[in-house]
């Protein structure tokens, strides 16, 4: 059974851990997000030859999850409980610590006149002072470079920004066009007026229009579909009914 002292001492080196993961935490969130900007401004670079929509908001999108695992990672690189007492030993303790966790449980003479000594310089030692959360200059420096380049390029004219545009455009109304044809094929599944063979030829036609609507690379292909499957539709209607 630990004593009062052993308690002590366990939970000054939890701390001791806690102030470390802090400081890992801050740092590689600082390397994530520099990975993040890195990663913006290739896009924003790529996006001056190749047609690449709303590249800003695609940015925003991975801060988040990088610096998740910044945090992450910090966590599966936490020290364990001996490491964290030689940090703080490093920091003026002189191995009072290590010694002291590693007599937890002992109940001698000599083993508790060292850890009552440790725990004596324990609590004058100053955690926030000797092991500052600090951040690694370099990780700033970087950060804020490509902080700024990134924020550069979007003051920066792109000729295929309306190209970009157009694709999304293109791409949202083949989708939304795709969810209207899904819906026509409920309720063709649904009718009890159409024969099993006549719902599979129907919902046959449907699907060569999706596949169709697919393959299209532009606004004028996809208006041209789209009134070559107009005709079609009109054909069905008068062969099956509205």
């Amino acid at each position: 059974m630990m004593s009062k002292v052993d308690i002590q001492i366990i939970a000054f080196v939890e701390s001791v851990r806690k102030r470390l993961f802090a400081i890992k935490a801050i740092n590689y969130s600082f390397i994530a997000l520099s990975a993040a900007l890195a990663a913006g401004v290739l896009l924003a670079v790529l996006s001056r030859f190749i047609p690449i929509y709303d590249v800003y908001s695609k940015f925003l999108y991975m801060i988040i999850p990088a610096l998740c695992l910044g945090i992450i990672y910090a966590f599966l690189k936490l020290p364990d409980r001996k490491k964290a007492a030689l940090a703080a030993d490093s920091k003026g303790l002189k191995e009072r610590t290590v010694t002291a966790l590693e007599l937890i449980g002992e109940d001698g003479g000599m083993a508790v006149l060292q850890k009552q000594d440790a725990l004596s310089h324990i609590r004058t030692f100053d955690l926030k002072k000797s092991i500052p959360i600090i951040v690694n200059r370099k990780y700033i420096v970087v950060a804020l470079i490509l902080a700024a380049v990134f924020a550069l390029s979007a003051f920066l004219p792109n000729s295929m920004n309306e190209k970009a545009e157009d694709i999304h455009k293109q791409k949202a109304k083949i989708k939304e066009t795709q969810k209207k044809i899904d819906k026509v094929v409920e309720k063709i599944d649904k009718n009890p007026k159409l024969t099993l063979e006549q719902k599979k030829e129907i919902n046959k036609k449907l699907e060569e229009l999706k596949k169709d609507l697919k393959i299209t690379n532009n606004e004028k292909e996809l208006n041209k579909a789209l009134q070559k499957w107009d005709k079609k539709i009109e054909m069905m209607k008068k062969e099956y009914g509205n």
